[in-house]
Order: C-alpha cells, then structure tokens, then sequence
C-alpha cells in the first residue's frame, strides 16, 4: 500500500509521455508559407519523429539529392546531408551520454535534492525521487533508443 501512490504517478507519467509523442512535418506551399501538420503531404519534410531509431538513410535524403537510379547523388547536397546526418549521430550520442549519467545518479544517490529559490537545496520527499528517477529512465530510453 506504501508504494501504491508512487506507481500509480509513475505510471501516469509514461502514459503521458507516449501520448505527445508523435512525427510532425513541415512543407512550404506555392505562396512560400510554412505549414506543419502531423500527417505527411507530398513534398513534406519530416522534422520531428516519435520513433526511437533513426530513419534509413535513403529515406532522410532529399528526393532532390537522389540520382535516376534511386540512390544517393554524389552532389554537394547530398554531402551536406550526409555532413548533417553525422552531426545529428554525435549530438544524439551525447544526449544519450547525459541522460544515462542522469538516470545513474538519480538511482545511486541517497538523497536527492533541487535548488531553492534562495538558493540553498530543497530535499525530494519519497514520491518526488520515484516520479524523478521514472522520468530519468524515460528520458534515458527515449533518447538512446532502449
């Protein structure tokens, strides 16, 4: 029974993770507007995903990068999204590296605490430290994809 109210905010907050997650797409109409929607249109851009791998690399390449034969150009475009692809792996990685390190000290700590507004550390009580460490390995999963 102790542990009753702490499971059930846990699990209200995994719920609600999963249900704002979802792949947003931006395109640009004749007028050069921008429209985002979470429904793909043709020519749209995929600039917000909800799955945890990334994408295959044939499709992340813009169609206009592509040669007649379905893959890849070997155009600057088409470096520079190769460029790009590389830097979003690294950042990724450190996201991943961060959260991890979070997630590890928010269950190894023996006490844990946030900053007060004058400054001086306010202790988490019981509920507040599961709700912590449940959002800690829910940042962790989703960001290295586990």
């Amino acid at each position: 029974m102790r542990y009753l109210i702490p499971l059930t905010i846990a699990a209200t907050l995994l719920a609600a993770l999963g249900v704002q997650a979802g792949d947003i797409y931006r395109w640009k109409d004749a007028n050069g507007s921008w429209h985002y929607a979470d429904q793909p249109v043709p020519g749209a851009e995929r600039v917000s995903s909800a799955t945890r791998n990334a994408p295959a690399a044939d499709a992340a390449t813009p169609p206009a990068a592509r040669s007649s034969t379905g893959g890849p150009a070997s155009s600057p475009t088409a470096q520079i999204a190769q460029k790009v692809k590389q830097d979003v792996a690294v950042t990724r990685a450190e996201h991943c590296k961060k959260a991890r390190e979070t997630y590890e000290q928010a269950i190894s700590a023996r006490r844990l605490f946030k900053q007060g507004a004058n400054g001086e550390p306010e202790y988490l009580d019981e509920t507040q430290v599961e709700a912590h460490r449940v959002a800690a390995r829910s940042e962790m999963e989703t960001l290295c994809g586990q």
